[in-house]
């Protein structure tokens, strides 16, 4: 049941984290608060290493590291999809294949959880796809000018183009989240939470050279510096909720089986989703409402279990 718990909380705080870092990125450039998102998440989780009990290894550096590494480039990934392809593609394609993919090496590497919990998983995994769409009314990215005009054959090939690089980048976002999944389930138990900051130290130095590369690290800096309060405020929040969203997960793949507890964290679209009601008065559309009513039905299933 710790599990169960823990991977719900691991959920919690990625949602509520990826809620307040999307507000903070309305304002300021998304690579600017991902990179002070990532530097708050990485302090905070050497601060937690350095109190928890635990062995620093080479072995905890190595799967933290290829956690982190598989966190950047998702996050990247992801970030880069949400720009320039299509939301309601990218999104949902993320969140499947970052469950699916500790979901197939969990049962490859033996684990057997009950057909009762097998049936929740089965639930869950397309709970979570509806539950990451968008409705119908979402803004598609601006036509640049120098594409055809709509109404032709080309309007129809920029959108196709669009689609593709979307499920492109949804698919690449998706294995990055899912290596993070289950490299950092390999850790050694005596290693304590050093997997855990390893791996947002090599996600902090992962999004740092992509923010270097894209809008400069003095451009970062600045940017972050004339903005309103709000937005660092914002990303702070965000770093603070990511390091407790990886704890939360790297304790709960030591109390229960990976296909279970990668697949509740997983569902860490559901608490964007209720945040955007409760704090945005956003409506979840038809979709969204269907995904959150089989993730219910799914974890009760996976409790029972």
């Amino acid at each position: 049941m710790l599990a169960i718990i823990l991977g719900l909380v691991s959920a919690a705080a990625y949602g509520a984290s990826d809620f307040v870092a999307g507000l903070s990125a309305r304002f300021v450039h998304y690579a600017a608060i991902a990179l002070l998102t990532q530097i708050v998440a990485a302090t905070a989780s050497l601060v937690i290493a350095f109190i928890a009990p635990g062995t620093s290894d080479l072995s905890a550096w190595a799967w933290g590291a290829l956690s982190g590494l598989g966190s950047g480039l998702g996050t990247i990934a992801l970030y880069r999809g949400l720009a320039t392809g299509q939301m309601n593609v990218v999104a949902p394609i993320s969140a499947a294949v970052a469950a699916v993919i500790p979901v197939a090496v969990g049962l490859a590497s033996g684990e057997r959880p009950s057909l009762v919990v097998l049936g929740g998983i089965a639930v869950l995994l397309p709970a979570i796809a509806l539950i990451s769409t968008t409705g119908p009314a979402d803004p598609e990215p601006p036509t640049p000018a120098a594409e055809p005009t709509p109404g032709g054959s080309g309007e129809v090939a920029v959108r196709v183009r669009r689609l593709r690089a979307g499920a492109l980048d949804g698919v690449l976002a998706g294995i990055g989240f899912g290596a993070l999944f289950v490299a950092l389930s390999q850790a050694s138990d005596t290693s304590g939470m050093w997997p855990s900051a390893a791996g947002q130290l090599a996600a902090l130095l992962t999004i740092a050279v992509y923010a270097a590369l894209t809008i400069g690290l003095a451009g970062a800096v600045s940017m972050l510096r004339d903005s309103a309060r709000g937005p660092r405020l914002g990303a702070i929040a965000a770093g603070v909720g990511s390091a407790v969203a990886i704890v939360a997960y790297l304790i709960a793949s030591r109390h229960g089986f990976l296909v279970v507890v990668s697949v509740l964290t997983s569902l860490y679209p559901a608490g964007t989703v209720l945040l955007a009601r409760l704090v945005l008065h956003e409506r979840a559309s038809r979709l969204q409402g269907a995904g959150l009513a089989l993730a219910a039905c799914g974890v009760a299933l996976v409790a029972a279990g």
